[in-house]
């Protein structure tokens, strides 16, 4: 996706958000405290959920020499995990 998509994207999606918090305020002006929440959001969205452009294989990294003497399990813990539910998109964290 090029840029001028992604910054499309973001507005529409920013559009989108402002129409909700006015449907949900039942007025045709957000409050003061609401004016810049649409594009906040949108920026929070594209953090969130922009990793689908993502080439996964170039994030991980192998170790082609001195590895034929391990022959174990690997643990790593306490990775943090954030995530959103796909039907309600809400947050996951664990």
């Amino acid at each position: 996706m090029n840029e001028f998509t992604k910054m499309t994207n973001r507005a529409e999606i920013s559009h989108s958000i402002e129409k909700i918090l006015k449907l949900i305020e039942g007025g045709d002006d957000l409050r003061e405290g609401l004016v810049e929440t649409p594009e906040r959001v949108a920026k929070a969205y594209a953090t969130w959920f922009g990793g689908y452009d993502v080439d996964i294989a170039s994030l991980f990294k192998t170790f082609e020499d001195g590895g034929e003497c391990c022959n174990e399990m690997v643990i790593v813990r306490d990775i943090p995990v954030y995530s959103h539910c796909e039907h309600h998109m809400a947050p996951i964290i664990g």
